[in-house]
This record gives C-alpha cells, sequence and structure tokens, in this order.
C-alpha cells in the first residue's frame, strides 16, 4: 500500500505540473499565433481544445492529490476558460436554410481502409444517396480501380485520380486533372456537367506532417481554386484544423459548409471521439450550403461530411 501511495504521488508530482504546463501554452496559442510558425504548428495542432480540457483536469486532480492548493486553484480557475474555448471553437449552432428541389447532396469522405477491406464502406456510401461524392484515401497506395467503382455504385460516373483521390458524380465528368502541389499534399481537379450548368470539383489531400509548414500547400491551393471561373467545391482532408491561420485567405473568398449549416461538432477525427476538424467543404460565393452534417461509424476513423448545397438564386 505504502508502494503504491508513493508511486502515485510520484507520478502525480511530474504529470501533475506537465499538464498545467501545456494547458498554458495551449490557451496562449489558442489565442494569439496559433499555428503561423512551425515551432508552433506542432504544439497548436497536439492541444486541441478537447485536449487542453482533459490536460487541465487531470492537472486538477493531480494537485488535490498531492494537496498543492494554490497549484490546484490555478488549475481550476483556468478550467472554465478551457471549457469556453472548446466550445466556442469545436460546438457550432446554426439555422440550416429550407430545402430546395435544385439542391444536390455532397460527400466527403476519407475512407482510409486497406484494399482488402474496402467493400465494407460501401453500403454506408450509398445510404448517403449523393449526388457528388469526393473520397479520399480510397486504397492503400493509389486508388481503387474503375471496375470497383462501377460495379458497386452503378449510375455514377467516375474519377480516379493518383495518390487515393477518387470522385463519384451523377453528373457527366468532362475534365479531370491530378495535381501535386508539393510532397504529400495532392489535390485533383474535376469538371462536371450539371443541369444548373458547369462546376468545378478540387479534391484535397494535404500533408499531415506536424513539423513541416502547412503554409506553401495552402498557398498553392488557394490560387488554384481562385483560378477556377466555374462555380466551386472545395472539399477533403486538409490534416488541419479549421482555426489554423492558413484559412484566412479562404474565408474572404469561400463559405464553410458546416460552419455555415452544420450543429453540433466541427470535429471530424478520431472516430467516435473526435478532437480535431480535419475534413472541410469550402464553397465559392455561386453556391449555397443548406445544410451540413456530421456521419460517423466503425468503416473510418474519419467523419463523413454531408452537405446539401444548391446554385445561388
Amino acid at each position: 500500500m505504502f508502494i503504491k501511495r508513493r508511486i502515485r504521488k510520484r507520478f502525480s508530482l511530474w504529470l501533475a505540473p506537465s499538464c498545467l504546463g501545456l494547458v498554458i501554452i495551449g490557451l496562449l496559442l489558442h489565442i494569439t499565433i496559433k499555428d503561423r510558425f512551425p515551432a508552433t504548428a506542432f504544439l497548436f495542432y497536439g492541444l486541441s481544445p478537447a485536449g487542453i480540457m482533459l490536460l487541465d483536469g487531470l492537472a486538477l486532480a493531480g494537485f488535490l492529490l498531492l494537496r498543492r492548493g494554490r497549484l490546484a486553484f490555478l488549475a481550476g480557475l483556468l478550467l472554465p476558460a478551457a471549457f469556453f474555448l472548446w466550445i466556442r471553437t469545436d460546438y457550432v449552432s446554426t439555422n440550416p436554410r429550407p430545402l430546395r428541389e435544385d439542391a444536390w447532396t455532397v460527400v466527403l469522405w476519407n475512407i482510409a481502409r486497406p484494399a482488402q477491406t474496402e467493400t465494407a464502406f460501401v453500403p454506408s456510401l450509398l445510404a448517403a444517396d449523393a449526388d457528388i461524392v469526393v473520397l479520399v484515401e480510397s486504397g492503400v497506395d493509389e486508388s481503387l480501380p474503375m471496375e470497383f467503382w462501377q460495379s458497386n455504385f452503378p449510375g455514377y460516373h467516375t474519377a480516379v485520380m493518383e495518390w487515393g483521390i477518387t470522385v463519384l458524380s451523377r453528373f457527366p465528368i468532362k475534365a479531370v486533372q491530378s495535381r501535386k502541389l508539393l510532397p504529400g499534399a495532392h489535390a485533383g481537379v474535376c469538371e462536371l456537367d450539371t443541369p444548373a450548368g458547369p462546376i468545378v470539383v478540387i479534391p484535397v489531400d494535404l500533408d499531415s506532417n506536424p513539423i513541416r509548414s502547412r503554409r506553401p500547400g495552402f498557398e498553392k491551393l488557394f490560387r488554384l481554386a481562385s483560378e477556377q471561373s466555374n462555380p466551386l467545391i472545395l472539399a477533403g482532408d486538409f490534416n488541419t484544423p479549421h482555426t489554423s491561420v492558413f484559412f484566412g485567405e479562404f474565408r474572404h473568398s469561400f463559405r464553410h459548409a458546416f460552419e455555415e449549416t452544420g450543429n453540433g461538432w466541427i470535429t471530424t477525427w478520431p472516430g467516435y471521439a473526435p478532437i480535431l476538424a480535419l475534413d472541410h467543404i469550402w464553397l465559392s460565393p455561386k453556391l449555397v450550403p443548406i445544410r451540413t452534417e456530421h456521419r460517423r461509424n466503425i468503416y473510418s476513423d474519419h467523419a463523413m461530411v454531408v452537405t446539401q448545397i444548391a446554385p445561388l438564386q
């Protein structure tokens, strides 16, 4: 019993101060420089608002166990600040727009499954009944073959691109390009022929390296999106939370579907206990989001993003 108490006390002596220090760093980063610099980006991505809440709770419990009143008071004092940051950052409450007859359903999903188990996700995707589907990591090293999509998704036109990016569309696909933005950062360009006229879909899978700056990839992606003259859907796994400074230019030119018409937690990863919003759908001003939701299941550690959109009237 004495040994257990001693181990617990030593663990608390190390754990509680470390957690409190990370809480303070996390709070300061989220309200100041965020991921503007490579040196701060790693901590910013790792110290999500939900993570800060958890660390503060651990710090408070540790200091109470050690009977460190002042430090326990400080941890308790920071708890409401961490909770406020979490709610304000990650919880979205909006009033979805009325449904329209000319609306399309768009799905974004990082399925991230090895090829031999890939068919498990098919029923969930069919159930979404989407008009346009953007899939990221739809294979191990490369996309699944065209025959797979044609046999499992009849009635859809298919664009199979490099680096595991696939677009399914009930509208004819007129043109397809694959773009390597940077090592580890990829995109595509698909032109669709819809009843409302041509639109462009840019599927995205950006670099997930936590110590490599996201800035160059975002700059190239923004230029690519800005070059398009037709209405644009920009969707993919950005591997970057929605609060990143690198979304600044996007917010001036595009609309974030979930931020504008979603309700609930904006976070999409991992699985059923998401702490980061990595998967985003952005729309050009000529397209209007109507309502957006996240659907989670066991077939991917990313939430499926489902949004209804319509042409601007």
